[in-house]
């Protein structure tokens, strides 16, 4: 949404490396998507390990509040983007993000 999806995959990375079950899933998501099937399928492995069930732990989609293209450039005043001088640069959301998503998927 941020327009980064380098800062996606640093936080999916980032918590996925503690155990984090729903940022394996995406990590195995976007590897599967970008053809890296061999990194796609050590995600594959730990989530089958784990015994991951994505609709009991992610919800069902469809009921998942969807924010409209047309308001995508209100996401990003919330992303600061600070360099850190030995991982490059880290989006961090502000605390206003939740508030302004929420505002934002009830428009629909």
């Amino acid at each position: 949404m941020a327009g980064d999806s380098s800062g996606a995959r640093f936080w999916w990375r980032f918590a996925a490396g503690v155990g984090h079950q729903v940022a394996e899933y995406c990590l195995f998501l976007e590897h599967a998507h970008s053809g890296e099937y061999h990194d796609a399928d050590h995600w594959r492995t730990q989530l089958v390990r784990e015994h991951f069930e994505p609709t009991y732990m992610c919800g069902d989609r469809v009921t998942a509040p969807v924010v409209n293209p047309a308001f995508i450039d209100h996401v990003h005043p919330h992303i600061a983007r600070p360099h850190h001088p030995e991982i490059g640069i880290v989006p961090l959301p502000r605390p206003p993000l939740v508030k302004e998503l929420r505002h934002l998927t009830s428009l629909l």
